[in-house]
């Protein structure tokens, strides 16, 4: 629940045309009312575009028809698609704290553990973990660290000389992403 008209939905989510901010709060007020279990909504607030006063107000009007019992409130810390998103600032985050209520709780960046211990394929496994998110560099050594750091480093390299890998610097912080060039090709299919 990132937004809470439409015009924010569509510019921060770019769902699928047939996914309307409509169908979204409708299916969730519908949800709500049919389910009895805990039910928590993420809002990823973007500077500038959904974490102001009037946005946070919009988005907290549409929590009140929902009644999640916790509202996650989360940044972009990823290469997001778009160069220009960024992280809202602490005031920001305070701000949303204040309007979203006693439910809202900051969600700080996580820091992934992953295990890929189980992989015997060095380049399937880099290959696999960043063609479903960008990792960190160093999150990406610590995962691999069963093989050498000079195998990861040059099975990284060649990722990147034959174009399935990119390097993308975020907030002074290397990722290691699928390239868009192999990613919108389909070619990544079965690799």
């Amino acid at each position: 629940m990132d937004a809470g008209n439409h015009v924010l939905y569509r510019r921060i989510n770019r769902p699928h045309p047939s996914l309307t901010f409509e169908r979204l709060t409708d299916g969730l007020i519908a949800f709500r009312t049919m389910y009895t279990g805990k039910l928590w909504l993420e809002v990823m607030l973007v500077r500038g575009l959904n974490d102001t006063e009037g946005a946070l107000r919009e988005i907290a009007g549409w929590m009140e028809k929902i009644r999640p019992d916790e509202v996650h409130v989360v940044q972009p810390t990823r290469p997001p698609a778009e160069a220009w998103v960024r992280p809202p600032d602490e005031a920001s985050l305070a701000r949303a704290k204040e309007i979203l209520g006693n439910e809202a709780r900051i969600v700080l960046p996580a820091v992934g553990e992953f295990d890929l211990s189980a992989d015997q394929d060095l380049l399937k496994a880099i290959a696999g973990i960043i063609t479903r998110h960008p990792m960190q560099e160093s999150e990406l050594m610590r995962a691999l660290e069963q093989w050498s750091p000079g195998d990861v480093r040059e099975t990284l390299q060649s990722l990147a000389d034959s174009g399935r890998a990119q390097v993308v610097a975020r907030e002074g912080v290397r990722f290691w992403s699928a390239s868009d060039a192999y990613y919108d090709s389909g070619s990544h299919r079965g690799a």
